[in-house]
């Protein structure tokens, strides 16, 4: 039989357990109108955006048996369902360790930190430009010298989520190595901790995505090239943490035309992103926040540079990140043709619930 714990279901058999919960976050959105140079409208003149709106709702599900490990997760929302990862593992040995299924992309350290454990109510959006999705593959996990060294080795459909067909025909391949210099730092641990410590971690995805293209005499392009590299590093010490990553990709176009003695109308796309963090946690309660991030959308075009300052304060009644409130104020200043700058201010309160 089965005996309830909470949210947690453990076997009459020792080493099997599922494990519920739900992630829930309602929050505040308050939006300040700003004329845009790109459109022949004045948004300035309409009205301060103001809603309450709820941000996630997850359903999720953990399951361990003889050894196999499993997980499901939904998110809810406007009457749809859709999923998010779905996954069974198993280790190989004390070192080894295999995934098979749908979860997160390797490439972007801001994108693989759970929604649930984000020190701002938002991820750095510039992570959803550097592969920041999930995909369906087969994830190999590699410890040799036990947690101070983890290494993932995947191989993607490369098509994105809840998506089984490939239109390029190949996988694509991905490899993440992060270390425990000195210490131990979890980047998804809601306390920080006073003793020194320091962890580091690069990654790198090579393959080739979809890209059709046609022009006036039939198609250009089938598929991109796709390469791209990051490294991250996060410190902690005396209750406060400086993270940083570089995250930098490069979409090549393949001519297919018949015909390739003039020049392809279609040039390749470097992105370059920076993003930097500092966290300062002065009891376990409360938490302030203040964040940097770059993303140089196309390395050869200068308008189309978004450059964005955050800053907040969490709250959490019981030190953890079941129940928690945060504020945040935000600031975008995207980069528009002739040097005109479009800048965006919001504020956001919002709440978290995690049963």
């Amino acid at each position: 039989g089965l005996v309830s714990t909470g949210n947690e279901l453990y076997g009459a058999t020792a080493g099997e357990a599922i494990k519920l919960d739900v992630q829930g976050q309602i929050r505040h959105e308050l939006s300040l109108r700003a004329d845009d140079p790109a459109t022949g409208e004045d948004e300035s003149a309409q009205a301060t955006g103001n809603a309450i709106v709820v941000q996630r709702m997850n359903l999720g599900a953990r399951a361990k048996h003889d050894g196999w490990r499993g997980r499901l997760l939904f998110a809810v929302g406007r009457g749809k369902t859709r999923l998010l990862t779905g996954q069974v593992g198993r280790k190989l040995g004390d070192h080894f360790a295999v995934t098979v299924g749908q979860t997160k992309r390797l490439l972007s350290a801001a994108y693989r930190d759970s929604s649930r454990h984000q020190r701002l109510p938002e991820r750095v959006s510039l992570a959803d430009g550097f592969d920041g999705e999930r995909d369906i593959g087969v994830v190999v996990r590699f410890r040799p010298i036990g947690k101070r060294l983890d290494i993932h080795v995947a191989a993607w459909n490369g098509a994105g989520a809840n998506v089984v067909g490939n239109e390029t025909g190949r996988p694509m391949l991905e490899a993440r190595i992060d270390g425990q210099i000195v210490g131990s730092v979890d980047p998804e641990a809601a306390k920080i901790g006073n003793r020194f410590g320091m962890r580091a971690g690069v990654a790198g995805v090579v393959g080739q995505r979809s890209a059709v293209r046609s022009g006036s005499k039939g198609a250009l392009t089938l598929v991109d090239d796709h390469v791209g590299f990051s490294a991250e590093c996060a410190v902690r010490l005396a209750r406060v943490e400086a993270r940083f990553e570089a995250l930098w990709l490069r979409d090549a176009p393949v001519d297919v035309r018949s015909d390739q003695r003039t020049p392809l109308p279609v040039s390749r796309n470097d992105q370059l992103g920076l993003w930097a963090q500092l966290a300062w946690q002065p009891t376990r309660r409360w938490e302030f926040v203040a964040r940097w991030a770059r993303h140089d959308k196309n390395r050869d075009d200068s308008d189309r540079d978004e450059n964005v300052v955050e800053a907040g304060a969490s709250f959490r009644p019981d030190g953890d990140d079941d129940v928690k409130l945060q504020l945040a104020w935000r600031q975008e200043r995207d980069l528009r043709p002739a040097s005109v700058v479009y800048v965006r201010n919001s504020v956001t309160t919002q709440l978290q619930l995690i049963f």
